[in-house]
């Protein structure tokens, strides 16, 4: 009996140094993976609208998250909480201690102005980010109600019909490719678009789809053009389209232009011809003035007409004056 006591505690001994061991080699190997798995070297891959430093704060966002180890295991084995502003993250394992970070942003469809704010939305209508710069490239929409705005959030548009308008159409322009500079909702619940200085006109809420589709055909033919298209009644059925030709600001401009140098030139050459007919004048009354002279036996004196020069070279200093004192 005694000899089954000392055999059984020496197994409960040997049971508890090999337990022992165990949890020490556990520990001895979590120290070497945490000392030789941290992670030295980050780099940033896929990102455009955000900086290396944004996506690293929140695709490692705790001290842990700096082991290749636990990387693994965290985007293998765990559901990882999704960034609202991008589509997918991927963690590449390099090294022992190197990662690579391969994001795919959510793509930015437009964006509206709140409170002096830019505030941009990806195709399904969620704010991704507000800021007080413009990106070129991006149309703004306009006639939407909303008191205020949620980064990540929807965008709090009152009228539930109109938001889902809004995301259908930023989905089928995206899809064919077509980027115009405005989008607008107006009163009388209808959409336009606009494209440089060609206005879609695209009518209500109907039969947008194939709208879109005709429209991603038409514009390339468009190029360098101005004016309206209307495309308010369009359906499947619809066989032509109307287009409006009207004058480009270039060209109003150049007719403004035009008439402007037509018009000093008028005026100059009025200015030559009043001139002429005054020179053609005195000469006729000077010949007048001599043949009087001459019929009445007196001596001709001809008019000395250096006080009117005079006279105009004053009114000039005049003017000079008075612009330089304005202008002190």
């Amino acid at each position: 009996m005694i000899e089954y006591k000392r055999i059984a505690k020496e197994k409960r001994k040997k049971k508890r140094l090999l337990i022992a061991a165990i949890v020490l080699l556990i520990v001895v190997l979590m120290a070497v993976t945490y000392v030789l798995c941290n992670v030295k070297k980050v780099t940033v891959e896929g990102n455009e609208n955000y900086s290396d430093e944004q996506i690293i704060s929140l695709v490692l966002p705790s001290k842990w998250d700096y082991n290749t180890i636990y990387l693994f295991y965290k985007y293998h084995f765990t559901d990882v909480p999704q960034i609202p502003f991008l589509d997918l993250v991927e963690v590449e394992i390099v090294s022992h201690d190197e990662i690579c970070i391969q994001v795919y942003e959510k793509k930015i469809v437009g964006y509206v102005l709140c409170d002096g704010s830019y505030v941009y939305f990806d195709k399904d209508g969620v704010v991704v980010e507000m800021s007080d710069q413009l990106r070129e490239g991006l149309p703004v929409v306009n006639g939407l109600s909303f008191s205020s705005v949620e980064l990540y959030a929807k965008l709090p548009v009152e009228e539930e019909a109109v938001f889902n308008t809004l995301v259908n159409l930023s989905q089928m322009l995206t899809k064919r490719e077509l980027s115009p500079d405005q989008i607008n909702f107006l009163e009388d619940q209808t959409i336009e678009l606009l494209f440089g200085e060609v206005t879609v006109k695209l009518g209500e809420d109907e039969n947008l789809d194939n709208k879109i589709a005709r429209l991603a055909g038409i514009m390339p033919t468009l190029a360098g053009n101005s004016g309206i298209l209307d495309m308010s009644r369009v359906n499947e059925s619809t066989k032509s389209i109307t287009f409006l030709k009207v004058p480009s600001q270039a060209e109003i401009q150049a007719a403004e232009e035009a008439a402007a140098e037509a018009a000093r030139i008028a005026e100059e050459e009025a200015a030559e011809a009043a001139r002429i007919a005054e020179e053609e004048a005195r000469r006729q009354q000077e010949e007048w003035d001599r043949e009087w002279a001459e019929e009445n036996g007196e001596e001709y004196i001809p008019p000395d007409y250096s006080e009117d020069t005079t006279e105009e070279q004053s009114d000039e200093t005049s003017e000079e004056a008075d612009v330089d004192e304005s202008v002190q």
